[in-house]
């Protein structure tokens, strides 16, 4: 296109009557469902075990161990993690059966690390009940590659962040005045189906997604 040419469309654009304003959003029906804490675990727990998601209960004190058995269970050799979160810091405190990946040193490609890793750990922000995922806030710390890459991603989920709607996540976590460069739901493995519906896991991520509830 001309240069004339487009500054004639941007000047029919601007000389033009705007149009009517938005109206004003209505979210009520995507706030109605409102269920007990209990329910919106065993919601979350039944909706992603079907979809090929593991899931282990575990405490506060105990997940480290859990992990740790989850990793022998599946016998990768390697775990990634972000050292300086929460969960990256603990673990690099403990001392288990196998090699760890510091995904948050500068002095190394992170991108190099994710295609080592046999497995990846990450927080999460927490869950959704009535869509049944993991809610990920990916970071410059622990960036999206960490969840993307490794086959088996293991996921840390505290049981009171379940929320009971996505909706509920945005208001309460205030995302019109603080918003993600890069949110992800996630409720189960990767997953495609070629034209004869044959189902195959990890084409365009992790083959299998663990999640340790951390039960209060």
């Amino acid at each position: 296109m001309s240069n004339a040419a487009r500054d004639r469309i941007l000047g029919r654009l601007r000389q033009s009557t705007p149009g009517p304003k938005a109206p004003v959003s209505d979210f009520s029906i995507m706030e109605e469902r409102q269920w007990s804490p209990e329910e919106r675990t065993n919601r979350l727990v039944e909706k992603m075990g079907a979809v090929n998601t593991e899931i282990h209960q575990t405490t506060a004190d105990d997940w480290p161990l859990k992990l740790a058995e989850v990793i022998k269970v599946k016998q990768a050799k390697n775990l990634l993690f972000a050292k300086t979160t929460w969960a990256g810091e603990r673990i690099a405190s403990a001392q288990q059966e196998f090699d760890f990946l510091f995904c948050d040193d500068a002095d190394v490609n992170i991108k190099d690390l994710a295609f080592k890793a046999e497995a990846s750990l990450t927080t999460t922000l927490g869950g959704v009940a009535d869509a049944a995922a993991l809610v990920l806030w990916p970071t410059p710390v622990e960036p999206r590659l960490v969840s993307l890459v490794p086959p088996i991603h293991i996921a840390l989920l505290e049981e009171d962040k379940i929320s009971n709607s996505f909706a509920e996540v945005i208001k309460t976590g205030d995302w019109s005045s603080n918003m993600p460069t890069n949110a992800l739901l996630v409720a189960g493995p990767s997953k495609t189906a070629d034209i004869e519906q044959e189902l195959t896991y990890g084409v365009h991520g992790p083959k299998e997604l663990v999640v340790l509830l951390i039960k209060k």
